[in-house]
């Protein structure tokens, strides 16, 4: 039985009238009629991949990580970041502890504020409801970083920096 609802076949109708264009992906059709409210790009490895994605297509927010070890390879702060916030979108920020390989260096709050710093949400794992609880603390509490405070981060792992971004490649 075929769906006949105003509403699908409205769609269904302007889509195809769309997709004879050349447009590049259905994701902009479903934003465009409005299916589909905010996008967002994700990537771990490299980030002139995702500035180019950037460049083809109007995304929403950002998904990267960023940590003190940004800076030792391929680093996402000043690049992808720093575009990000030139196209006013949004930043999440993930990987703040590196899969709990920071917390040997300092606490998890330094991360997180630290990662916080650059982003407009962070994305933190936990494993208990301790670890949420002092993730909210950290959040009530927070204020950005000065320049120092983050070189000072940045310096502490940057002995082994390689191991906090492995996931780069």
């Amino acid at each position: 039985m075929t769906n006949t609802s105003p509403e699908k076949s409205s769609f269904t109708h302007k889509l195809k009238s769309f997709l004879v264009g050349d447009h590049l992906s259905l994701v902009h059709v479903r934003v465009r009629f409005e299916k589909v409210r905010f996008v967002g790009l994700t990537g771990h490895h490299d980030p002139q991949v995702l500035l180019e994605a950037m460049n083809r297509f109007p995304f929403d927010t950002v998904l990267v990580a960023i940590n003190p070890a940004d800076g030792r390879y391929r680093p996402f702060i000043p690049s992808v970041v720093a575009e990000v916030r030139k196209r006013n979108m949004g930043v999440v920020g993930m990987k703040a502890l590196a899969a709990g390989r920071l917390l040997d260096v300092a606490p998890a709050a330094e991360f997180l504020r630290y990662t916080a710093t650059h982003a407009d949400t962070v994305v933190v794992g936990c494993s208990s409801v301790q670890e949420v609880r002092a993730n909210l603390a950290v959040s009530a509490a927070f204020t950005p970083m000065s320049e120092a405070e983050q070189r000072t981060r940045e310096e502490r792992v940057a002995p082994r920096a390689s191991v906090y971004d492995s996931f780069k490649g």
